[in-house]
C-alpha cells in the first residue's frame, strides 16, 4: 500500500514540475518579448529626452528592461504554480 502512494506522490510531484516549467518557458517568452519592445519604445524616446547620453546607456536600459521582464516571468510562475491537489 505504501508503495502504491509513494508512486502517486511521485507521479503528482512530476506532473506538477511539468506544469511549472511549462508555465515558467512560456511566462519567460512575453517577459522577455515585453522587456525588448519597451527596450525598442526606449530606443526611439530616449534621444528626444537626453541630449548627448552615452553609449552604455541606451544598451544598460535595454539589458535592465529585458531582465525585468525575466524576474517579473519568474515572480509570476511562483506566484501562480499550482498546488499538488490541482496538478493531480
Amino acid at each position: 500500500m505504501s508503495t502504491e502512494l509513494t508512486s502517486i506522490a511521485r507521479s503528482v510531484r512530476n506532473a506538477r514540475r511539468r506544469l511549472v516549467v511549462n508555465a515558467l518557458l512560456s511566462n519567460l517568452g512575453i517577459g522577455i518579448a515585453a522587456g525588448l519592445a519597451l527596450g525598442l519604445v526606449w530606443f526611439l524616446v530616449q534621444p528626444w529626452l537626453l541630449a548627448t547620453p552615452p553609449e552604455y546607456v541606451r544598451w544598460t536600459v535595454l539589458g535592465s528592461l529585458a531582465g525585468l521582464g525575466a524576474i517579473v516571468a519568474i515572480v509570476l510562475t511562483w506566484l501562480r504554480a499550482p498546488t499538488a491537489a490541482l496538478a493531480a
